[in-house]
């Protein structure tokens, strides 16, 4: 049996969670355009994308892609629309503009996904 994921993910729409390769510790990651929806699902409910980390979709665990390759926002989120948009576009452009390390042959030919840290816990300002 899957676990069931954080909160968010149970909140998704049926289709992104159908799409996700769960980890057994339950969390999700998506391959690039399922990715890019799901921070787009999340913007709308005002969630904000706080960490991103580059996964092949492994059994019976995923492997990290090496070096390896993670993301987060260049400065402090705040709370307010504005910011969670902006913070959630620069993710999306994180996945959009993804290129693997020239070194990083063990990755060559793998679908990548992308595992997102996601922060939904307190309602933005305006």
């Amino acid at each position: 049996m899957r676990p069931e994921g954080p909160t968010w993910f149970r909140d998704l729409h049926s289709d992104r969670r159908r799409q996700a390769y769960i980890a057994t510790n339950g969390e999700p990651a998506w391959p690039a355009l399922a990715a890019l929806q799901v921070i787009q699902e999340l913007t709308d409910r005002s969630c904000r994308v706080i960490g991103i980390e580059v996964w092949l979709p492994t059994q019976p665990g995923p492997t990290v892609a090496g070096p390896p390759y993670y993301w987060e926002p260049p400065r402090e989120i705040y709370g307010s629309l504005t910011d969670i948009r902006s913070t959630n576009a620069e993710a999306q452009e994180y996945i959009r503009g993804f290129k693997l390390d020239p070194a990083d042959t063990k990755s060559v030919g793998h679908e990548l996904h992308f595992n997102l840290e996601v922060d939904c816990g307190s309602e933005p300002r305006k």
